[in-house]
């Protein structure tokens, strides 16, 4: 079944109660991912200056432009070379869609790590190899990464990744800190 439609009833129950029941599973369903199509059909009217209902090249790089975006005619060409399936040098508001799902499905891998790659970087820093991170594990490694953090930082770093208050930071915190970072 599809978003907000309902079945008919097989008799056993009321069909209002049926519908309202069908409903409520629809709506869960139906929840709109962030990257909603609205938010892609917002965006590409705001490239399509001439509501053509097409993007042109000329469009993107002024809006590139525009956003203070340093954006290589190369990249762009690439771009829509990959969006332009037709080839009529133009792309349409359903090129665009696919484009973007799939840049987006791509920054998102790109920007996820791996339970061994977390893990790794959590051993580093785990000098001790006690299993948590203390305050002065987390400042040696950003002094090593020639990044200067004062006492006031750090502890303000380890408070945030602490959710059982125990002065340090263990495995599972520091993985929802990374996976925290990925996402913004």
């Amino acid at each position: 079944m599809g978003c907000g439609g309902s079945k008919k009833t097989s008799g056993s129950e009321p069909a209002a109660n049926t519908t309202q029941k069908q409903d409520d599973k629809s709506a869960k369903k139906c929840k709109k991912p962030v990257n909603s199509e609205e938010k892609v059909m917002e965006a590409f009217k705001e490239i399509d200056k001439d509501d053509s209902g097409y993007v042109t090249v000329d469009e993107v790089k002024k809006v590139l432009k525009d956003l203070g975006e340093e954006v290589s005619d190369e990249d762009i060409d690439k771009f829509f070379e990959s969006a332009d399936k037709n080839d009529d040098g133009k792309i349409s508001y359903n090129e665009f869609y696919a484009a973007w799902v799939k840049a987006t499905e791509e920054a998102k891998k790109e920007g996820e790590l791996s339970q061994d790659e977390m893990l790794e970087a959590f051993k580093a820093l785990d000098a001790d190899g006690n299993g948590s991170l203390t305050k002065d594990e987390v400042k040696k490694a950003l002094q090593d990464a020639s990044s200067y953090y004062s006492d006031e930082q750090v502890d303000s770093m380890i408070k945030e990744a602490d959710e059982d208050k125990d002065g340090k930071v263990d495995y599972k915190e520091f993985v929802k800190v990374l996976k925290k970072e990925s996402q913004e």
